[in-house]
């Protein structure tokens, strides 16, 4: 099992929506406060075009969820992706995915929901560790919960 580098203070977390993206007033709030939430811990975040939005339950096209996905295993100031929110469209999105880049560029991917079908793909055919825990909006409530 190959497990990723693990977060230190000043590493970039990106965040993408390779399923839905988020629109609604409350979850935006809770998206910047977890933002902001991050940042005073010390770490960067890149957020992907995408975040921000939704159409017919999907934050963008398969073949574009797969591009900004990739663009965050490409770079190298990103170290760990979680993703945004759930939804219903993910599977969409599977075979737009460049699997040997992923496999070349090892990183932390969290999520649950729909992102599931990414995380039990990447680990289960790459061997790579995957987070299943919540997804960046989740980190917008205050307080965190103790987990």
């Amino acid at each position: 099992m190959i497990y990723p580098e693990f977060l230190k203070e000043k590493d970039t977390i990106g965040v993408t929506a390779p399923s839905d993206g988020i629109t609604d007033k409350l979850k935006l709030k809770r998206l910047d406060n977890a933002i902001k939430s991050f940042k005073k811990l010390g770490f960067n975040i890149k957020e992907t075009p995408n975040v921000r939005k939704s159409f017919k339950g999907r934050s963008s096209s398969s073949k574009d969820q797969a591009k900004e996905l990739e663009s965050l295993y490409l770079d190298n100031n990103t170290k760990a992706i979680i993703s945004a929110s759930g939804g219903d469209f993910l599977l969409e999105m599977l075979s737009e995915l460049d699997f040997s880049l992923i496999r070349n560029h090892p990183k932390w991917l969290q999520g649950y929901s729909d992102p599931t079908g990414l995380l039990f793909t990447i680990t289960t055919n790459l061997d790579i560790a995957t987070i299943y825990a919540d997804n960046f909006c989740v980190f917008g409530m205050k307080p965190w919960y103790k987990s």
